[in-house]
């Protein structure tokens, strides 16, 4: 599915909840939103199941779920985009040069008990 596709839980003014599907965009109406979902969000297999029904069927699905807890959240808002790293950068960005010169291990400290001085 390319458009988007809500279905959007609405209280009427006499307090009935009523079922609606909207595509490609929601209208505003003089009635409170309950719930809305983004069926074209979905995986496929739930986006069948969800066009499946008719507007009786949906709210039927959609108490049995609140009810039972297990409703899907509410997904219009568009997932969170990376956002590219800002300031500097922060890690292991400079290694030390090597020396030109052959590394030798130093030479060993004298020990104490046999130390002379040199002459």
């Amino acid at each position: 599915m390319s458009e988007p596709i809500y279905l959007v839980i609405e209280r009427s003014a006499s307090g009935q909840e009523i079922a609606c599907l909207y595509y490609d965009r929601m209208f505003g109406r003089a009635s409170k939103r309950v719930y809305t979902l983004r069926i074209d969000r979905l995986p496929p297999d739930q986006q069948q199941f969800w066009m499946s029904k008719s507007s009786g069927e949906l709210l039927d699905v959609y108490r049995w779920l609140r009810d039972e807890g297990t409703l899907p959240p509410s997904n219009l808002a568009d997932p969170p985009r990376e956002k590219p790293r800002q300031g500097r950068e922060l890690g292991n960005w400079w290694t030390p040069p090597v020396p030109p010169w052959p590394q030798q291990p130093p030479e060993p400290l004298p020990d104490a008990a046999t130390w002379e001085p040199r002459k």
